[in-house]
Formats: structure tokens, C-alpha cells, sequence
């Protein structure tokens, strides 16, 4: 079988490229100053091209911060969850988080919707929704998914998942957001399995009476 290459300028690439570039401009120069021309001429399509794919600024900001969370987190999509060893799942997305909120370009992005959602509200909405409550409600389905199987005793999975992410999270995320230096790879492992540790001690399974 012979694979499809995507052609830059085809039509399947256009919306790749406006996403492209409205990422790159909204880090950039923030939501606000950021206009649908500008992202047209950064994409190399017609205003037009980005309108019909795309109804506002709004929509398409969504439609990129769902494309971030899809892929910073494929293994928290689809059918793996059930198939695949959930504990061995919890150790994969603790490793990846870690790198994930502390990189210069969630730290950037964070920063931007911090400044703008004073401005536009809905930009806060919009955020939480495509990306840190997407990623928290995925996570959830991961843990009942072990409750399901005996793995880990979990009864509310939301509040479970709120649990994992806030020690993940821990200090070191806003030390990252105020400047300061993120930790080093070796710390960020070790704060990873530790965290995981901790959790599952916390939802492991009562023993099995006698």
C-alpha cells in the first residue's frame, strides 16, 4: 500500500497550517493582539480559507488547544485505556506531565491566557475545557478503568484524578511560572515516581478479608 503524503498548500494540509499558526502568534503576541488576518498570512491561506474551517478566533484557539492535549497525550485516548496495564499508564503520564507543565512552551501559553482572561473570559473557559479539563476527565476514565479491573480501589475518579495532578504539580509549577528555573531531568523523575507511589498507596485495594 502506498502512503498518502500531505502536500503542503493541498487541502488536507490547510488546516494544519492554520493551526500552526495561530500557535505560533498567540505565544507570540497573546490572544488579543493576535487578528484572523494575521494568522492567514502566517498560514499562507485566504482569510477566507481560515474562516470557512474556522468561525471565530474563539473556535479556532479551541480547535488548537484540543489538538495539544491530543497530542501531548495519546495514550490517555481511545480503547488503550481498557487494554493496556493501567498502573503502568498512571508511571507514563506522571513522566510525561511533569515535562509537560514545566516546558517553556506551557509555561508561555499559561501565561498568556493568565494575562488575557481578565480581558476575555471566555478565553479561561475555552482553555480549560480543550486542554487541563479534557486531560482530567481522560485520566478519570484511565482510573476507572483500573477500578474496574480490582487494580485500585477508586470510587470517585474525578476527585482521584485532581489528587494525582495537584502532586504532581506540587512547587516546582509555579516556581516555572515566575521565572524561576526548572528542576533537572533526574529531579523531575524522581518527583514522577514518587508522586505515583503515593497514589497508589493511597487508591490501592483493600486487603482481601481472611
Amino acid at each position: 500500500m502506498t502512503d498518502t503524503l500531505t502536500v503542503p498548500g493541498s487541502r488536507a494540509a490547510k488546516p494544519q497550517q492554520i493551526l500552526d499558526a495561530a500557535r505560533q502568534l498567540f505565544l507570540k503576541d497573546g490572544f488579543g493582539a493576535t487578528s484572523m488576518d494575521a494568522i492567514a498570512k502566517t498560514a499562507g491561506v485566504s482569510k477566507a480559507t481560515v474562516y470557512a474551517r474556522f468561525s471565530s478566533k474563539e473556535e479556532l484557539f479551541a480547535a488548537m488547544m484540543n489538538a495539544e492535549c491530543g497530542r501531548t497525550w495519546p495514550e490517555l485516548s481511545g480503547s488503550e485505556l481498557y487494554n493496556l496495564d493501567p498502573v503502568g499508564k498512571l508511571r507514563e503520564v506522571a513522566a510525561r506531565y511533569v515535562r509537560f507543565i514545566t516546558s517553556p512552551y506551557t509555561v508561555s501559553l499559561l501565561r498568556v491566557v493568565a494575562a488575557e482572561a481578565t480581558r476575555t473570559p471566555e478565553l479561561g473557559r475555552i482553555f480549560y475545557e480543550n486542554a487541563p479539563g479534557l486531560g482530567r476527565r481522560r485520566f478519570a476514565e484511565l482510573l476507572q478503568a483500573a477500578d474496574a479491573k480490582g487494580i485500585l480501589r477508586v470510587s470517585d475518579p474525578l476527585r482521584a484524578a485532581d489528587h494525582f495532578f495537584s502532586l504532581l504539580r506540587s512547587d516546582m509549577h509555579i516556581r516555572c511560572l515566575v521565572g524561576l528555573p526548572a528542576p533537572a531531568e533526574g529531579e523531575l523523575d524522581d518527583h514522577a515516581r514518587e508522586v505515583v507511589e503515593m497514589f497508589l498507596r493511597l487508591y490501592q485495594p483493600a486487603p482481601a478479608s481472611a
